[in-house]
């Protein structure tokens, strides 16, 4: 069953953060130099810890690597939000699971890096509900 009103979800949908520090945005959900930036751009405050842990109840739906945009990414389906999708893009390198891992939150998976279109090592993370981004920043972070 997908979700029918991405607003109604966003009342429930809680994520653990993915860093182990605060993190600070780099880059809001919106327009940007002209195009849409479908996520946020995240590190941590302390930036010396740049491990990156899953967000919530979900399982590697696939791995990639874009070399003019994403870079090295990831992309886990909810398993507890049906219809919802995280997406992790600018990864050092491919994550240490493969598809099919299943998380129940806080695990690490990967390092923030600079891999792609990138201006400096980040995070890039996007929310997608029924096929759509969502604003990150929308979201009760734990």
């Amino acid at each position: 069953m997908l979700v029918k009103n991405y607003k109604g979800i966003l009342e429930e949908l809680i994520l653990y953060n993915p860093f182990d520090d605060i993190f600070v945005i780099t880059s809001k959900f919106g327009r940007r130099w002209g195009k849409r930036h479908n996520g946020f751009d995240i590190v941590p405050k302390n930036r010396s810890r740049i491990t990156i842990r899953s967000v919530g109840w979900s399982i590697i739906d696939h791995i990639n690597y874009q070399g003019f945009g994403a870079g090295n990414f990831v992309v886990f389906k909810s398993l507890y939000y049906p219809g919802v999708e995280l997406k992790f893009f600018h990864l050092k390198n491919p994550p240490i699971h493969k598809v099919g891992w299943e998380t129940k939150g806080k695990e690490y998976f990967g390092v923030m890096g600079n891999t792609g279109a990138s201006m400096g090592a980040h995070l890039h993370l996007e929310i997608w509900v029924d096929g759509k981004p969502i604003n990150p920043e929308l979201v009760k972070w734990i």
